[in-house]
């Protein structure tokens, strides 16, 4: 018979310890908590990198069967995180603002400085709610018509 690993998910950052083996090959009613000993290797731990790791399975054995492996899969999805901009006050004329931000459901001893620096895009907004993108925060043109003489 070949028992394998069953395949298993977690998000970055958790721990994952809940292996188990299944077997679609057992005569009557024998079930896989028939194989006694059966024991899991992945070399995973919280904080390891997203990605796909191997389970391995072994150590199983039942006199009425002679037992082949097989091994499944540890899929460590991304874990969400929500990026804020930080509120900024600009004076008119100020040639630059320092943009910043703030980071929310980081895990495993990360920090936002990891992520990099993100491209911003700011629009200004005006009393009311309106917004105005801000690389049209120029002066407007104002053209001044000369009083006609009377």
């Amino acid at each position: 018979i070949t028992v394998y690993a069953v395949d298993a998910e977690t998000v970055y950052g958790s721990s994952f310890t809940a292996f188990s083996a299944a077997c679609d090959d057992l005569f009557g009613s024998d079930t896989i908590e028939d194989i006694a000993g059966i024991t899991f290797l992945c070399d995973y731990d919280a904080g390891d990198d997203a990605g796909e790791y191997p389970i391995t399975v072994s150590g199983g054995s039942n006199a009425n069967y002679i037992i082949g492996y097989l091994a499944g899969t540890l899929t460590v999805t991304p874990k969400e995180i929500t990026v804020t901009a930080d509120d900024k006050t600009a004076v008119y004329g100020d040639a630059s603002i320092a943009y910043s931000f703030t980071a929310s459901g980081l895990v495993a001893g990360d920090s936002a400085a990891m992520l990099g620096t993100p491209d911003y895009d700011c629009d200004r907004i005006l009393p009311g709610g309106g917004g105005v993108p801000w690389d049209a925060l120029l002066l407007p043109h104002f053209r001044r018509f000369p009083r006609k003489r009377e």
